[in-house]
C-alpha cells in the first residue's frame, strides 16, 4: 500500500509517519480517480520525509464532513519561507540545488496541484521557517458522505 511504502521510506531517516483521520473514511465512495489522489499523497508525503531531519516526525490527516474531504500532511522539517509559498508549486521550481535534500526535478507539487484543481478542490501550504510545514488539500464530493 501506499502508506506502507511510504513508512519505509520514512523509517530509512528514523522519521516517524503517523496517520490520523476522524473515523472511517469511506474512500471508495469519493468519486475521485483513486490513483491520481496516491499520487498527491505520494508526492506531498515524499517531499515531508526529503525535508525532514532524521528522527523527525509527518503526520498524514484525513477528516470528511458533510461533503468535503481535508487532508493535511505535516512535517517538523526545514519550513519554507511565505514569499515561497505560490513559487513551489510552479513546474521546475525547486528552492534549493538539485544536490540538496535528495534532488528532484521540482515538478511534484506542480502535479499535485493540477490533480487536486481537477477534482475541483484546493491545495495550499503553511509554514514557519525552521519549524515545519502543512500541506492542505480539501475535495468536495457531490454525494453525501
Amino acid at each position: 500500500s501506499l502508506f506502507a511504502d511510504m513508512e519505509r521510506a520514512a523509517s530509512q531517516k528514523r522519521i516517524h509517519l503517523r496517520l490520523q483521520h476522524s473515523h472511517p473514511l469511506p474512500l471508495v465512495m469519493l468519486p475521485f480517480d483513486p490513483d491520481r489522489l496516491s499520487q498527491v499523497l505520494q508526492n506531498l508525503i515524499s517531499n515531508a520525509i526529503k525535508y525532514t531531519p532524521e528522527d523527525g516526525d509527518i503526520t498524514l490527516s484525513c477528516s470528511v464532513q458533510q461533503r468535503l474531504l481535508t487532508v493535511t500532511v505535516t512535517d517538523n522539517g526545514i519550513g519554507i519561507l511565505e514569499k515561497h509559498y505560490e513559487t513551489i508549486f510552479r513546474i521546475f521550481k525547486r528552492l534549493h540545488g538539485r544536490d540538496e535534500y535528495s534532488g528532484g526535478t521540482g515538478s511534484g507539487l506542480t502535479i499535485a496541484r493540477k490533480i487536486i484543481e481537477r477534482h475541483g478542490g484546493h491545495i495550499w501550504v503553511r509554514s514557519i521557517y525552521g519549524q515545519g510545514t502543512t500541506f492542505y488539500f480539501n475535495l468536495e464530493s457531490k454525494i453525501e458522505l
